[in-house]
Order: C-alpha cells, then sequence, then structure tokens
C-alpha cells in the first residue's frame, strides 16, 4: 500500500465527496480549484491513521529540534498504533 502524498489525500477527499457523475462533472470541480490551496479537511473528518499521518507532514515542514516535539502527538491520537510509548 503506497501512502499518497498531503496533496493528494486532500485532493481525493474532495472529489469523494462531491462525488462527481462523470468527467464534465468532475472538471467542473477542479476547475472550482484551480489557482487556490486545497482546503484541508477538517480532523473530525480524518481517521486516526490520517490524523498521525497529518501530524508526520506537519512535523517535516519544522526544523530538526521541533519535530520531536510535534511527533509525541501522534500516540494521544491512537495509542494502539504504535505500541507502548
Amino acid at each position: 500500500m503506497s501512502i499518497p502524498d498531503k496533496f493528494h489525500r486532500d485532493l481525493e477527499k474532495i472529489i469523494k465527496k462531491a462525488n462527481p457523475q462523470n468527467l464534465e462533472e468532475l472538471q467542473q470541480l477542479l476547475d472550482t480549484l484551480t489557482g487556490k490551496p486545497i482546503p484541508e479537511p477538517e480532523p473530525a473528518d480524518m481517521t486516526p491513521e490520517e490524523q498521525a499521518r497529518e501530524l508526520v507532514w506537519e512535523a517535516m515542514e519544522y526544523p530538526t529540534c521541533e519535530r520531536q516535539e510535534t511527533g509525541t502527538k501522534s500516540p494521544e491520537i491512537e495509542p494502539g498504533l504504535y505500541g507502548s510509548v
């Protein structure tokens, strides 16, 4: 299983939510997004796994010294995914 990058994951969620029924509807949806940032999903709309990935992507933007602090948030989302911490 490949792990999609943040952009593709967010775009996939937008497309699934809109549920276009044909290529024309998909094109119309994509046209509304052209030139704009992809809206980020709300945490309530994300699975625990997606929330954990979000923290990883967020941590990758920080300098190395700040990454460890961000990474400690992950076990709070779903402790069972990480074993004993």
